[in-house]
């Protein structure tokens, strides 16, 4: 696709700009043109043309970029739009073909959504498709005032973000929870090592997933030591009692959360390290997280819709949106 193509170039052509902010206002203002000029080609190549004959499908295209998480959450947006809007809709998936990589450029984002759930009702742009709309019908809205007005106004559309995503999800809980059968759809995918954890998981009194996604501890997000972990620890430890949490630790680099996180004051909890699955298989351990009870979280959004799905009255969620002394200014924008 040549709009990726094109982006990529803009982004090298504007790299050797010293200044941050300036090379952002050059790189949107290049961005726009390009866009405005896709536009003008359109209309001057098509709709001038005595044979041409206008689409009368009305698609919401949305953009599926990220990781398994990211990929439920692209679909309940797109669920609740046929839903409550009654638009068809389409799954644009360009991304994972010409970037794929997650935010950090560490790890590689693969299309897991049809993999672990093959029946979903699940309809995917074309690359023609996925190019008309992207330059014709691009609109980026994280206002839900704007996303509803969007939705009863316009025609076509493309949509580069999920405003309201969790909303969504929770105003058709319990049809998402049907669509989304997680024990049905992913028990089955478990390998043997990690059939163990999940029997430890189920058969403990009180399973508390850590997510520590490495990423998440770089660069604005150093406040996230240690200390955090422990004293999020401490307050599920006070909460639960006189029950005795079991603490199963997710990561995607394990190596440097033994080096750096979990040292010798975590020795008074039981602690279990979930290391059976590499990049490839975040799906497996979003599922062994689902199987928990309580999270405690980094940043992002892996653990907290994992948090989201998990069935259990009295479910404790710790991030450090609500733990003040490590809330990270902009958080919601991560």
């Amino acid at each position: 696709m040549l709009y990726y193509k094109y982006r990529k170039i803009i982004n090298y052509l504007t790299w050797i700009i010293p200044n941050g902010n300036l090379r952002r206002e050059i790189r949107n203002i290049f961005k726009k043109l390009l866009e405005t000029s896709d536009k003008i080609d359109y209309f001057v190549d098509n709709i001038n043309r005595i044979d041409y004959i206008e689409n009368k499908d009305n698609y919401v295209i949305l953009k599926v970029a990220g990781g398994f998480t990211d990929q439920i959450l692209t679909y309940i947006v797109g669920k609740y739009i046929q839903i409550k809007y009654n638009r068809k809709v389409k799954y644009d998936l360009g991304w994972y073909e010409f970037h794929g990589m997650d935010d950090y450029n560490l790890d590689k984002r693969n299309f897991d959504l049809l993999n672990v759930f093959p029946n979903l009702d699940f309809n995917v742009a074309t690359k023609e498709e996925a190019s008309l709309y992207r330059n014709l019908f691009y609109f980026r809205t994280s206002i839900g005032e704007e996303f509803h007005n969007l939705l009863t106004t316009r025609k076509k559309l493309y949509l580069a973000v999920r405003p309201n995503e969790l909303e969504c999800y929770y105003s058709f809980k319990n049809d998402f929870n049907k669509i989304f059968d997680f024990d049905n759809n992913l028990y089955i995918k478990i390998s043997c090592g990690n059939e163990k954890v999940y029997n430890k998981i189920i058969s403990s009194a009180c399973p508390v997933a850590i997510h520590i996604r490495a990423g998440d501890l770089l660069k604005d997000l150093k406040k996230l030591d240690k200390k955090y972990f422990l004293k999020s620890i401490e307050i599920i430890n006070k909460k639960l009692y006189p029950q005795k949490p079991t603490f199963f630790i997710f990561s995607n680099d394990m190596n440097y959360v033994k080096k750096n996180i979990i040292n010798s004051k975590f020795k008074f909890y039981d602690i279990e390290f979930v290391e059976e699955n590499d990049n490839d298989k975040g799906f497996i351990d979003w599922y062994l997280m689902f199987k928990c009870r309580h999270i405690i979280s980094t940043v992002g959004r892996f653990a907290i819709t994992v948090y989201a799905f998990i069935d259990y009255n009295d479910k404790i969620l710790i991030t450090p949106e609500n733990m003040r002394e490590y809330y990270i200014e902009n958080i919601d924008k991560i």
